[in-house]
């Protein structure tokens, strides 16, 4: 299975990853609708199955870097880290636009994933791909029904923190 963040956008990806055994793409969370349409017609034939997400964070960076380890858990050349990340705490990188994005530590490896600061929530009644995905975060018990229910039915979440990405508008 080829995930979202292969960037999966065109035929020729499509066939390159079909030819070395994937039987399963997740497309580019960047395509439009048109767009999802159209590859999903060209692929029909190649026996490939094709997914799209429907809802979710997007993580828009994997970092090697720690900012709450280096700035909460004060962590330094001289001092090792309190492991903040450990806690169930949120923490978020505030932007200049004062747009915070989640951020999510690895407490393995001291990595940190980036989120958009809008969840991704699409329709998908008039899409053809094969299957869709609901990716969740933390999202409560009650919410993760609520949010199932309205993608089963083809609908989005329409609100201010979601978005639709590049759905109706390419990149």
């Amino acid at each position: 299975i080829a995930n979202y963040t292969m960037n999966v956008f065109n035929y020729e990806t499509v066939k390159l990853l079909k030819d070395l055994g994937i039987s399963k793409i997740i497309l580019s969370v960047e395509l439009t609708k048109a767009q999802i349409n159209e590859l999903c017609s060209m692929i029909k034939s190649e026996d490939m199955e094709l997914e799209v997400l429907a809802y979710g964070s997007v993580c828009v960076m994997t970092s090697e870097y720690c900012p709450i380890g280096s700035t909460v858990g004060e962590f330094s050349k001289n001092h090792p880290c309190t492991k903040p990340c450990l806690k169930n705490d949120k923490y978020y990188l505030n932007d200049r636009m004062n747009i915070n994005f989640r951020v999510i530590p690895d407490n393995i490896d001291c990595q940190s994933r980036i989120y958009n600061s809008k969840i991704t929530s699409i329709e998908t009644s008039s899409l053809k791909v094969d299957s869709i995905r609901l990716d969740f975060l933390d999202e409560t018990t009650n919410k993760i029904n609520q949010i199932i229910k309205t993608h089963l039915d083809g609908k989005s979440l329409e609100g201010e923190k979601y978005t639709k990405g590049h759905y109706s508008r390419p990149v």
